[in-house]
């Protein structure tokens, strides 16, 4: 699949859920990405994000977005 996504540096930690979330566009939807990884919140560094986001053009390459993706990175 070759989609264009924009993935906004909006990482955000929900403390309740124990997860991070970011937002992107894809094909003018918003899409919400939920992400499963042990990095706390004052751990979120630009490396860590940039990984993040190369992971989750992996994922839209291999999956059939939604509307929530969700995913686990270590």
């Amino acid at each position: 699949m070759n989609q264009t996504i924009i993935i906004n540096d909006d990482y955000e930690f929900n403390h309740n859920k124990q997860y991070w979330q970011c937002s992107a566009m894809m094909s003018g939807e918003k899409v919400t990405i939920i992400i499963n990884s042990s990095v706390s919140s004052n751990e979120l560094t630009q490396t860590i994000k940039f990984d993040w986001e190369y992971a989750i053009e992996e994922w839209f390459q291999e999956n059939e977005p939604n509307n929530i993706v969700e995913i686990t990175i270590k």
